[in-house]
């Protein structure tokens, strides 16, 4: 088991785990799936979890082994489909409730090597269409990545 750190997949196990209203989280290799084959999950709301970004401090040491904080970013995208009214309208539920609780899963949540809990960061409207609605939570959380050998 490696100790490299690695953040989507302990939240995709966090929010299987805590977010009974999600019917499917995946990660990115998932989501790519769905994009290159031009489909919806089957089953929503769905949530796939994408690495975004690392931002790396620098170097906090003069000498000796070099020590770096890096911040990663996480987006979580909710996919929530339309579903059709008495007369045949799509209607997209509200995604309040499910970003509410996507948020007090994550927030605060400390990784496995990882020296800061996460963090919201923003969130955004990723996607509308006829059939769904795709939604973006970021989450951010620190480490500390040290070298092993000189």
């Amino acid at each position: 088991m490696s100790d490299y750190p690695d953040l989507p997949s302990e939240v995709v196990t966090r929010l299987r785990a805590e977010v009974e209203a999600l019917k499917f989280v995946g990660e990115v290799a998932d989501l790519t799936g769905l994009i290159q084959n031009g489909q919806l999950p089957r089953q929503t709301p769905a949530a796939f979890v994408v690495p975004v970004r690392e931002v790396a401090a620098p170097h906090s040491h003069g000498t000796g082994r070099m020590t770096q904080k890096v911040n990663e970013t996480i987006a979580v995208i909710l996919v929530q489909r339309s579903r059709n009214d008495a007369g045949g309208v799509g209607k997209v539920d509200s995604t309040q409730s499910l970003k509410h609780a996507v948020q007090s899963s994550l927030i605060g949540f400390v990784a496995t090597n990882y020296k800061t809990p996460l963090e919201y960061v923003s969130g955004r409207l990723e996607g509308l269409t006829p059939d769904a609605a795709m939604y973006r939570l970021e989450f951010t959380a620190g480490r500390y990545h040290r070298q092993t050998s000189s």
